[in-house]
């Protein structure tokens, strides 16, 4: 479900579900289309997830793309959103809740 929220917001979630599962994101190759101060760069993503003794399966994987929204400025560019489109799951879809449940914390 899509979410909006600021960068630093988006960061601290990710700290708190992430504690205790080891995550590897595979990406590339990145393509990128600018149109004077707006891009929007895409790339593939297969994102790798384990959790040690997750009840439901300690792993899970993610296929599928990202898309980056991105603004520039005299600071330099700057992603102003992001999405990922999932094409495929496989393994233990609920992982990131079963880990960061306070019982395995």
């Amino acid at each position: 479900m899509p979410q909006q929220q600021s960068g630093d917001a988006l960061i601290a979630g990710w700290h708190g579900v992430l504690e205790k599962v080891a995550t590897q994101h595979l990406l590339g190759p990145i393509t990128v289309e600018i149109d004077g101060t707006a891009a929007m760069a895409r790339c593939h993503v297969r994102a790798l997830h384990h959790a040690a003794g997750a009840p439901g399966g300690e792993h899970w994987e993610v296929l599928g793309h990202y898309v980056f929204c991105l603004q520039g400025g005299a600071s330099g560019w700057k992603i102003t959103a992001m999405k990922l489109e999932s094409l495929l799951q496989t393994g233990n879809q609920n992982l990131l809740a079963e880990a960061s449940a306070p019982a395995n914390r």
